[in-house]
């Protein structure tokens, strides 16, 4: 039997830890509570910008209001849940830069007192239903 090094049985560990950190029951819990607040927001969102919930989890490019509900789903799941780029990206089927760039954009659009009135009223609704749900 060959001699497998140091280096080789510890990434295999550390592999298997990952598998079982992932397979266990409070990462799966974790994983669905954010799906779970991530269709919430992609739903609140398609129904304030009046397009389908469909258009914005899809992965491909739509026209200018879907992109901007996208956008605005990105960036209030990112500042209302705390979700870093990387899992805002994920969850939107982007990359981590996407969902900076729709956070930049989003924030530069909130000087407009219309726009940033908008999106205090859904981070209310939004917050309004967290706390009902931990009610639950």
């Amino acid at each position: 039997m060959k001699e497998r090094s140091f280096f080789v049985l510890w990434w295999e560990r550390a592999m298997d830890w990952q598998n079982f950190a992932e397979s266990g029951w409070v990462a799966g819990t974790i994983n669905r509570v954010q799906a779970a607040q991530v269709a919430l927001m992609q739903e609140t969102v398609a129904r304030a910008w009046n397009v389908p919930v469909d258009e914005i989890r899809s992965p491909t490019r739509r026209r200018a209001p879907v992109a901007q509900a996208r956008q605005v789903a990105m960036y209030l799941t990112h500042v209302l849940y705390g979700f870093s780029l990387s899992a805002v990206g994920r969850h939107f089927g982007r990359d981590r830069t996407t969902a900076a760039h729709a956070c930049r954009l989003v924030e530069d659009r909130r000087d407009d007192e219309n726009f940033d009135m908008l999106l205090d009223r859904l981070e209310h609704a939004l917050r309004r239903a967290g706390a009902a749900q931990a009610l639950q």
